[in-house]
């Protein structure tokens, strides 16, 4: 661990960029199934045992060694594994123990006020708290925000797990916020229940107990919201239906009573063509009544347009009916 600590410690410069690979051992193919899967501060610390070169960038590791091609480059959804052309494999430090940590997060921020941030260059918990709008001038309630942070800072055990943790005042669009971040890099495995207890309060049963709790609740309203949906989809549903089926009985009494202008037959599914006439049924919103309107069927770069052979009509007011049957008038 200290061999570690003093590797990622920020104290430790970064190392100058290498174009060779410094080591020409074959890494065995379960090492690098190993760090696809997300690399473990466990597997790095038996790799550096075993004599393999890590070098520490600003943005990731190198491991150097003769690795067998990557079969993937995604740890968490994103791109946190890089194959150079040195067969050397970078380890971006979001990949680094990524499945622990968000084991971690995610029982955290279930069930406390950690809240995790993630994106492609970071992946930690939070704690924020808004401050009030005069906090620049309300110097005693900012304080006491600030020490309530500080104090907490200080009970984070850093030994049992390589990273750091930092206090601060962060500026928001219309608000700002006290923040306390536990940025933590990579822990091992048998710090896990030691490492929860430390950052939520409670022992690692009392924290699955909750959390099983919380996600019951969760489950119950989500059921109870979703049964709320599908009596509402139904009932929308059935009034859709009934309206249809008013909407078509009008039709069908409008056109019993004003038949289609003569010449013109009912075709079901019928696809017009350049130079077709039609009789559309329109609604008028305005005057609220169906009526018949002539078109004809050109052609316009490539597609076919119907146009009103009335030329005075205005369709400002009137709504096509879309039916599958239409009136066409053949020669």
């Amino acid at each position: 661990m200290k061999q570690l600590e003093k590797f990622f410690s920020i104290e430790t410069e970064y190392d100058k960029k290498h174009k060779l690979n410094t080591c020409n051992k074959k890494v065995p193919q379960e090492y690098l199934t190993s760090i696809e899967n997300g690399c473990s501060i466990e597997q790095l610390e038996e790799m550096m045992n075993k004599k393999f070169d890590v070098f520490k960038y600003k943005t990731q590791i190198t491991i150097h060694g003769i690795f067998p091609e990557l079969s993937t480059n995604c740890i968490g959804g994103y791109v946190n594994l890089i194959q150079n052309k040195n067969k050397s494999v970078g380890v971006r430090y979001n990949a680094i123990d990524h499945d622990k940590k968000a084991k971690l997060f995610n029982l955290l921020s279930t069930i406390t006020d950690w809240r995790i941030v993630k994106n492609s260059t970071d992946f930690y918990i939070r704690k924020t708290q808004v401050l009030p709008n005069d906090w620049k001038t309300n110097r005693d309630k900012v304080l006491e925000i600030v020490h309530k942070y500080e104090e907490e800072a200080k009970k984070i055990d850093r030994s049992l797990f390589v990273g750091n943790v930092s206090c601060y005042i962060a500026q928001g669009l219309f608000y700002s916020y006290m923040c306390l971040d536990a940025n933590i890099c990579c822990f091992y495995e048998k710090n896990f229940s030691e490492l929860f207890e430390n950052l939520s309060g409670m022992t690692l049963e009392e924290g699955h107990k909750k959390y099983e709790e919380i996600k019951a609740e969760e489950k119950r309203k989500y059921e109870e919201l979703n049964a709320k949906w599908e009596k509402e989809y139904e009932e929308r549903k059935k009034k859709e239906a009934e309206e249809q089926k008013k909407k078509e009985e009008m039709i069908n009494k409008f056109i019993s009573e004003n038949p289609a202008p003569d010449g013109y037959s009912k075709y079901e599914n019928y696809q017009p063509q350049a130079g077709d006439n039609l009789c559309r049924l329109y609604y008028h919103r305005f005057e609220k009544k169906y009526l018949w309107v002539e078109m004809t069927c050109k052609k316009y770069f490539g597609k076919i347009k119907e146009k009103p052979i009335d030329k005075d009509f205005d369709s400002y007011w009137c709504k096509p009916i879309i039916t599958s049957w239409a009136y066409v008038k053949k020669d």
